[in-house]
Parts: C-alpha cells; sequence; structure tokens
C-alpha cells in the first residue's frame, strides 16, 4: 500500500477526527484514574495529561504526514526524551526544565525499572525519581496506539479496534494500582456505553433503536453486577499486584533493638550517638517500635504478622498522614549510632536525605508503627530532614472510658503465670482501659527500683534481658529491680493479659535541661523503653513504667520475705488453781476441770500438747483480734499468753 491510500483526519472529516480524539482520549483519561491514588492527584493528573496530549499530537501529525509505523515510533522516542524528562523526572533536570545527564538516564532505566517501584513504593508516590514514567508512558502510547488505529486503518472493523486500548489499560492501571477502587461503577460504565456507542459509529453500524437497546443492556449488566456482586462474591479484596509483592525488608532478619538496651548504657554512655534540630519540648525520638513477643525478646514484628504490625515498604516523597496533630520539621545527624533502625520523630510525612550514605532508595518505612530502616546499615555523617505531625498526648481525663482500640498484634507468647496473677493484683480496683494501663505503670515506676547493672559502681544487681525468666524474677522477687528494659516489657506483658493492645518503643527521650532546645545531641545516658497502648479515637499513648534513676536500693537491700514463726513445743499448761465451793448453797458445785482432764491418758495428754502448740502458732496472727481459742492457758508463738474464753 502506498502513502497516498492512507486515510487522513481530512479523509474522515474533521468532525469526526474531534470525535474520536474526546471519546478516545476521554476514555483512556477514566482508564488511567486508578494510578492517582498511587501518586498523588497533582503528579498523577500532570503526567498523565502530558501523555495524552503529546500521544494525541504524535498520532495526528502522523496521519497528517502519512508517517509509516516506525515513523510514529521514532518520534514517539524522541518526544519521550526530550519533554518526558520534565514531565516524569522533574527533580532530575537543570531547573526543572532542561535536560540533563542524569535525566535521560533515569528515563532510560525507567522504562524498565519504574513498574517495580510503583509496585515496592508505599504510595503516594508523589515524583520521586522516575515513578511516573509509568503512568506518562500508559498515557502517551496508549494515546499514540487508539487514535493512530483508528485514523490509520482502512477497514471499518480495524478503526473500531481502537475501542479496546482504553480497557486494556484500565487493567494495567488497575493492577499498579491500590485496593481502594475509584469511582469503579462511572468508570466502567462510561467505558462501556460510550467505547460501544463510538465503535458501532465508527463502522456504520449505528441505529438510534439499536443504540438505545445497548444503553439498556448495559445500565442492566452494570446494576446487577454492582447489586449482586458483594453477594455472590463477597467481601473479598480487590486484587492488586502490589498485594502479591513481599518487601525486600524483613525485621525478622535483625536481632531485638531492645536486647541492645545495656549495650546503650554501658558501653557508649557518654558517647555522641545522633543529634537531632527542631525537636519540640515534650517530643521524643523513635528507634524501633517492638510488638511481637516469643518469650525470649521483643521484637518488630515481620511484614503481614498482624494488621497493626504494618510493614516496612519504600515511600515515595510525601506520606499520607494518618493522624492529626502539630506540624513539625527535624533535623537528623547520624553520628556513632549504628545498626539499620533509622530515627524518626511522630508520624512522618516525608523524609529529605541530605548527607552522605543516606538515600531515598534505601529508605523503608512502616506506617502502622512509626518506625523507620535504613537498608545497609547507618553510617556517620547520614543526614535527613523529617517533616512530621506530633499527635497530642492526651491525659487520663480526656481519654475517660474510651475502651481499647480494636487494634491486631502479634500474640505474646511464654508469658509468665506471675504476669497476669501481679496485673490483676495491681488492676482489680481500675474501671476504665486507661485506668488500668495508669495503675500498672504507677505501680512498676512507684514500687520498683532503678539500677542498670552497673555492680562495678556500687549499684546493685540487676541482669539484663527481658524474656520470661527475667520478667519473672522482677515480679515475682521481693525487690522489683531494673531499668528501662525490663520495666518496658514487664508493663507490655501486663497490659496485654489484661486485654490492653501494649506494645514497647525504643528511643531517646531528652533530659530536663534539653527539652525545647535548638539542637540536641543524644548519647547512650539517653536511651529509653516505654510503653504505648492504643485507645479508640485517641490513637497510640505513651506509658513511662521506669523508677527515676534516684529510686536505688542500697547494695545490701535484701528482699522482706515474711519469717514464720517458729514451732516450738509448749510446756503443758500448768494445773488449775483448787476451786473453792461458794459460802452460800445457791448455786450447783462447779466442776474441777483440771482434775477430769488430768483423768485422760497419756496420749490424749500429748495430743491437747501438740494441739495446742500448733493452734498457739495459728493464733498469733489473729490474738490482737480476739481471744483465743486454744482450751487452755497456752503461748501464742512462744510471745505472749492467753486465757480461754
Amino acid at each position: 500500500m502506498n502513502a497516498a491510500a492512507r486515510p487522513s483526519p481530512h479523509r474522515i472529516g474533521r468532525a469526526g477526527a474531534l470525535v474520536d480524539v474526546v471519546v478516545l482520549v476521554g476514555a483512556l483519561a477514566l482508564a488511567l484514574t486508578p494510578l492517582v491514588p498511587v501518586f498523588g492527584a497533582g503528579p498523577a493528573w500532570r503526567a498523565i495529561a502530558a501523555g495524552l496530549a503529546l500521544g494525541t499530537g504524535v498520532a495526528a501529525l502522523g496521519a497528517w504526514r502519512r508517517w509509516t509505523g516506525l515513523g510514529v515510533v521514532a518520534v514517539l522516542v524522541l518526544v519521550y526524551f526530550g519533554i518526558g524528562g520534565a514531565v516524569a523526572a522533574p527533580r532530575m533536570m537543570t531547573a526543572h526544565v532542561l535536560p540533563s545527564g542524569a535525566a535521560l538516564t533515569g528515563l532510560a532505566a525507567g522504562v524498565v525499572t519504574s513498574w517495580k517501584q510503583v509496585l515496592t513504593l508505599d504510595p503516594p508516590l508523589g515524583d520521586t525519581g522516575t515513578v511516573l514514567v509509568a503512568p506518562f508512558v500508559l498515557a502517551l502510547c496508549g494515546a499514540a496506539l487508539a487514535l493512530g488505529a483508528a485514523w490509520r486503518s482502512r477497514a471499518r472493523g480495524a478503526r473500531a479496534a481502537a475501542a479496546l486500548v482504553p480497557p486494556a489499560v484500565l487493567v494495567a492501571a488497575v493492577l499498579l494500582g491500590t485496593a481502594t477502587a475509584v469511582v469503579p461503577l462511572p468508570v466502567g460504565l462510561v467505558l462501556s456505553v460510550g467505547l460501544v456507542i463510538w465503535a458501532a459509529w465508527r463502522t456504520g453500524g449505528l441505529q438510534p433503536r439499536r443504540a438505545l437497546s445497548l444503553v439498556v443492556v448495559i445500565g442492566v449488566a452494570v446494576g446487577s453486577g454492582t447489586v449482586l456482586g458483594p453477594v455472590v462474591g463477597g467481601e473479598s479484596a480487590r486484587y492488586v499486584l502490589r498485594d502479591e509483592i513481599t518487601p525486600p525488608f524483613d525485621p525478622r532478619d535483625f536481632k531485638s533493638p531492645l536486647s541492645a538496651f545495656r549495650r546503650f548504657v554501658k558501653e557508649q554512655k557518654d558517647t555522641d550517638l545522633l543529634t537531632v534540630t527542631g525537636l519540640p519540648k515534650g517530643a521524643t525520638v523513635r528507634l524501633a517500635t517492638l510488638d511481637a513477643f516469643d518469650g525470649v525478646v521483643w521484637n518488630v514484628a515481620g511484614g503481614r504478622a498482624a494488621e497493626g504490625s504494618g510493614e516496612f515498604r519504600r515511600v515515595g516523597s510525601t506520606i499520607a498522614e494518618t493522624v492529626r496533630g502539630e506540624p513539625v520539621t527535624v533535623g537528623v545527624q547520624i553520628r556513632a549510632l549504628s545498626g539499620v533502625w533509622l530515627p524518626t520523630v511522630g508520624d512522618a510525612t516525608s523524609f529529605r536525605f541530605t548527607g552522605a550514605g543516606g538515600t531515598a532508595e534505601r529508605l523503608r518505612y512502616n506506617d502502622a508503627t512509626g518506625a523507620a530502616v535504613l537498608t545497609g546499615g547507618l553510617s556517620d555523617g547520614v543526614s535527613y530532614t523529617i517533616d512530621a505531625v506530633l499527635p497530642p498526648v492526651p491525659d487520663d481525663t480526656e481519654v475517660g472510658g474510651a475502651p481499647a482500640a480494636n487494634v491486631v498484634l502479634p500474640p505474646a507468647v511464654d508469658v509468665p503465670d506471675v504476669v497476669g496473677v501481679r496485673a490483676a493484683e495491681i488492676a482489680r480496683t481500675a474501671g476504665a482501659p486507661v485506668l488500668v494501663a495508669r495503675s500498672l505503670q504507677k505501680a512498676l515506676a512507684d514500687k520498683g527500683y532503678f539500677s542498670d547493672g552497673q555492680t562495678d559502681a556500687g549499684e546493685y544487681p540487676s541482669l539484663a534481658g527481658h524474656g520470661a525468666n527475667r520478667i519473672a524474677t522482677l515480679l515475682g522477687g521481693g525487690l522489683m529491680v531494673g531499668d528501662g528494659e525490663q520495666y518496658a516489657s514487664a508493663m507490655a506483658l501486663m497490659a496485654r493479659q489484661m486485654g490492653l493492645p501494649a506494645r514497647v518503643v525504643l528511643g531517646f527521650v531528652p533530659t530536663d535541661a534539653q527539652a525545647g532546645a535548638p539542637s540536641i545531641t543524644f548519647t547512650g545516658a539517653q536511651v529509653q523503653a516505654w510503653v504505648e497502648i492504643a485507645f479508640a479515637g485517641y490513637g497510640w499513648v505513651p506509658f513511662y513504667p521506669t523508677p527515676p534513676e534516684s529510686r536505688t536500693p542500697q547494695k545490701d537491700t535484701q528482699a522482706q520475705q515474711p519469717e514464720a514463726d517458729p514451732q516450738v513445743l509448749q510446756p503443758p499448761p500448768p494445773p488449775a488453781p483448787p476451786v473453792n465451793a461458794p459460802n452460800d448453797d445457791l448455786e450447783q458445785p462447779q466442776v474441777d476441770e483440771a482434775r477430769h482432764a488430768g483423768q485422760g491418758t497419756s496420749v490424749w495428754h500429748t495430743v491437747a500438747v501438740v494441739g495446742g502448740s500448733r493452734r498457739s502458732r495459728s493464733c498469733s496472727s489473729s490474738c490482737r483480734r480476739r481471744w483465743c481459742s486454744v482450751p487452755s492457758v497456752v503461748g501464742c508463738g512462744g510471745v505472749t499468753r492467753h486465757r480461754t474464753r
């Protein structure tokens, strides 16, 4: 076929070409709407609109100039690299407009890698890196393909096949999107009705009566599916590819950060670990959130372990806000802090790395716990800025009678029995969930003693660890002695036993002198562990169960166990004095009980003596309240003598 035989927009008429653009481009725009929650409305629609406009222009120019298919593809490639950088990778452009070497390289790699980034990053992605390549390419190629087929094909059936492009793009957008449906009924209805009517008009077979019947049939089908679909299919989740991809970071591959508590307070007590600027007064720095207890350690739950545990995923330039509170911007510079756990503040809404060794590609954030990691580990010099929201901390009066939040956490296993027993004893008079939590916190902080185990400094011996044996010793011994590692673990386990969703947080707490300072440098001495409990309508509320460091027991303090009274065999009672008969004869003669008692056998005499001895011990705790009921005059505990009633 020669070039002169190819149809052009002029041959189908300007009005017909305009109808093609309106129908096909509009259908493509609707088909790409599932990508809006993935990138955010602003970045997504900019990339989609630019791709649709450029694809329409290339298709129109190719049909007008009668280019071959290869020529159209070549122009699309030039447009992609020439203009696509400003649309899909604006942060890599020079002055956000001029192409740069990094932008061209990113665009070339983005054709292959952007799809993986879309599926592994946590929405909304914004315009981070080259993630916008995916919606831009779908819109650009979709518009060029659909309009090219409608304008360049000679056969009417081939022209109508252009109506299949928007549904194919819709399938791709749904697979790349989130589990939240985006106006599914309007999108499906418009695509179905509009494209079928357009295809019938394009093939010359459109008749008003048939069009009306088609609209009725499609309307009935869509309505039936909307009503009967949930009944037949149940509450099955929407299938998207991102739910099938396992996040690359698994916290179970690393040791429990709480197990390093003693290393912080001993080996790095005076070591500068990190510097924080702009930390508001009363705020803390979170290092890790631990919600899984296996009887040995508290650890960070792995991905999909429980709904409330969340999972660590890559995030885009912005993170969706999940709580309300005070917006803050905090700068963090890592010094001697090691490991993979990245310090955070509040609920982060964005991370911006500026120092060497820290990049957004290595960041993984868990929006359910507010914790973050940097794969590959931290290093001295990593610097970043956090935009975050600090939720208000309500007091007990504000929480009032609010029930515990419906948060699903991994179950705690191998919990010592003493944990439930002590929790029930402490909170037996608490009437509301927040009062239960407060009573547990106050019992530990007010009755416990602080010691971080530094016996060489003359402190009371205190073992490290926070497993089942250590907590059983803490709660079941005579004295409660430990530091934040033990007290936070004990309170979280007791709260769990009382039905409260509790987790342990490891982080840094400023001293009173540091609070509110423009710049704070934290050392290992300021590491602390506390407990967070979730209440309905108030979120996670912190509790600090560790006693003050000034409350330390003396080295010679011993557990004050109640000593049992010695079981001393009491001597037989002395004989009662003889009873003289009264002078008058108005009463009955009294019997000498001692004389009758002495008529028994020696066996009964021994029984009476031993029984009196045992009764004297058992009555020692109540002799101050009532007369001793031993049938003789006996010694109570070998100290006090009583006479029978």
